[in-house]
């Protein structure tokens, strides 16, 4: 039976990360962990990723989320 048909959605699941140092931004271990726990949670790699940036362009927070598969 297809999933679509079979009366449970697949759950929401939300990533979100702060950076540790907003006014410095993320830094490539915590994009990485973003990315990990994105992967364990099983959120599709195509899904987008929201991303809030301060005046210089510093990543301040990262947020996904999607059906898991």
């Amino acid at each position: 039976m297809s999933e679509h048909f079979s009366g449970r959605p697949k759950p929401l699941i939300q990533i979100m990360r702060d950076a540790e140092d907003p006014k410095g931004g993320a830094t490539l271990a915590e994009l990485s962990q973003f990315i990990q726990e994105a992967e364990r949670a099983g959120i599709d790699p195509r899904t987008p990723v929201l991303v809030r940036v301060g005046f210089s362009g510093q990543i301040k927070k990262l947020q996904t989320g999607g059906r898991s598969r």
